[in-house]
Parts: structure tokens; sequence; C-alpha cells
């Protein structure tokens, strides 16, 4: 091949590779847009030179509770509208809807849209602090749970009702609820809600921390196996776990919830010791577990989530 038919090739090479580049990082950069700060001198335009183009946002807004960022004189100028979430439209405007130009919440970072987000609903900026929150602020927006124009006629204004909600990012705890024994959830018998808050004023996490740990939790549904009991089962009330020691919360192959098919090995995770120890005194002795008759503990401990007569749950 002539060298000049080679240096033609390279510099042709050269040009594709350069517009491969070009296009490539105009790709990136869509998928990850950076933040554009917005003009210092811009200006507040008002809902309504908004709904000239976006009527259909502004229609759905209408019937939503933000209704009263346009209604509510409490509400500064900044803080009406649409551009109390989108920032001053002036500029939007002015150079025919250029999207640099606006304060777009779905390519914001989760604690950006929540910082918008909190200036109104301030009660939510204390649930999200660290020690509350069970969804990760740097992973979980508001906007991936609320619909803030509301095209959906949902409670909250989520994007999706009841446990479609939260089983579209939670995957993996789907199938638990198929389990033949299981909280009612998918049959909409009981929501996640009633367990776990996005928000974290009532959450897993927190109540692990608690005093009772999880007891509580469970209890503002099951509160005739909480108590107070005179005689307390011990690892209800100083493990953490609670109730999950002995029951999986979501679903189970086993009656009951249990995590163990059988009562007695669930038993003797915690009782190892009782086929050695006894207490005549208190009617202790020894459990030969080469017995059949020694290995279902709840035909005798009836009462194993407590008791008000027998330290060791006997009916």
């Amino acid at each position: 091949m002539p060298s000049s038919s080679r240096r033609s090739l390279a510099a042709l090479s050269t040009i594709a590779f350069g517009i491969l580049s070009i296009v490539a990082a105009t790709q990136v950069a869509g998928q990850n847009p950076t933040p554009v700060a917005l003009p210092a001198d811009n200006y507040l335009v008002g809902a309504q030179v908004c709904g000239a183009c976006h009527g259909d946002k502004l229609d759905h807004f209408s019937d939503t509770p933000h209704l009263a960022l346009l209604t509510d004189p409490r509400f500064g100028p900044e803080q009406q509208g649409c551009e109390a979430c989108h920032g001053p439209g002036g500029y939007h405007t002015k150079l025919a809807g250029d999207p640099a130009m606006i304060v777009n919440p779905r390519k914001l970072p989760a604690r950006e849209v929540a910082a918008i987000c909190t200036k109104c609903h301030v009660e939510q900026a204390e649930r999200r602090a660290p020690y509350h929150t069970e969804h990760d602020p740097d992973a979980v927006g508001c906007n991936d749970c609320h619909s803030p124009h509301q095209e959906k006629t949902n409670p909250w204004m989520l994007v999706r009702d009841g446990a479609a909600l939260c089983l579209k990012c939670h995957k993996d705890v789907e199938p638990e609820f198929r389990k033949p024994f299981h909280h009612k959830v998918l049959e909409g018998g009981i929501t996640c809600r009633e367990c776990h808050s996005g928000h974290g004023e009532k959450n897993t996490a927190e109540a692990r921390r608690s005093a009772e740990g999880l007891n509580n939790l469970c209890a503002s549904c099951h509160a005739d196996k909480h108590g107070p009991f005179v005689f307390e089962h011990l690892a209800l009330k100083r493990s953490e776990d609670g109730c999950v020691t002995c029951h999986s919360p979501h679903g189970s192959v086993n009656n009951r919830m249990l995590v163990r098919s059988n009562v007695f090995q669930l038993c003797i995770q915690c009782h190892s010791e009782i086929g050695l120890s006894k207490d005549p005194a208190l009617g202790v002795f020894p459990h030969d577990l080469g017995n059949p008759r020694f290995r279902n503990c709840t035909n005798c401990h009836t009462q194993i989530h407590g008791s008000n007569s027998s330290r060791v749950f006997l009916n």
C-alpha cells in the first residue's frame, strides 16, 4: 500500500476514533448528568407560565396536597408552585426550555432530593437522621417512593400502593410471603409499613436498639404475647432479636412461622443444658432427650411467651 494511502487511512482512523469518543462521552453524560448551578440572577415566573408547556403536570399537581403551594399564603414566592422544587424558571423559559436551566429532581443524588423536600417537610429531616432511617440516604431519594405530581391516585402520593412499592426494590423478600405460613402482605391483610417505615419513626433497626428489642414492634399486633408477665421468657426480653429468635417475620415453611420445623430443636438452641440440669425445689428435673415424650417441649410448657403462674411456663 502506498505511503500516502497509509497516511490517509491513519488520518481517517484518528477522526473516526475522535467522533466515537465524543459520542460515548455524550452518552455517559446523558446517563449521569452533572447538576448545573442556576444563574445567580435567575428569576421566578410562576406556575401558570410553567403550565403553558407542562400543562399535564400542572393539572396533576393541582389534584394533590401540593396544591397548597399555589394557594396557601404562608408560603413565600420562592416556595410556591413548581418553582418550590424546581427552582426559578426564568432562564429555563427565556432559553426555550433549556433543561440545564432548571432543577430536575429525577437527575439529582438522593441527598439533594431530600434537601429539597425537607425545606417544607421539616419533620422528615429528623426522621432521616442516621439513627432513625432504614433506607440508605445516599441510595434512596424521596422521589423513589413518592410522586410529587401524583399521576396515580395512591395514598401519601406514593408511586405504587401497598406491597408493590416495597417489593420493586426488595425482591428477595417477596418469595418469603409465598411460603405456606406467612404474614398476609400479598393478600392485602397487612402492609410493610406495619413493621417498617421508610422515614424511620418506626422501624426494625431502631427497635433492635431499644430496651425490649423487636418485641414492642411485634406487640403492636400481637399484644397478647407481650405481657407483662410475672414470669417472663428471657429470650424475648434480653435479646435484641426478641420474637425473631424463634419466628421468621416474613414467612416460613414451618407452622407458626418458626425458624425450625421441630420445636424441640428450636428450644435447645438456648436450652442446651436441659438434659443435665435439675432443681427439685423448683420442680426442675433432667429431661431424657432420648425419650420421645421430652421432644415436644410445648406439650408441657404451653405458656411459652410468658406466664403469671409458672416460672417454667407450665399451663
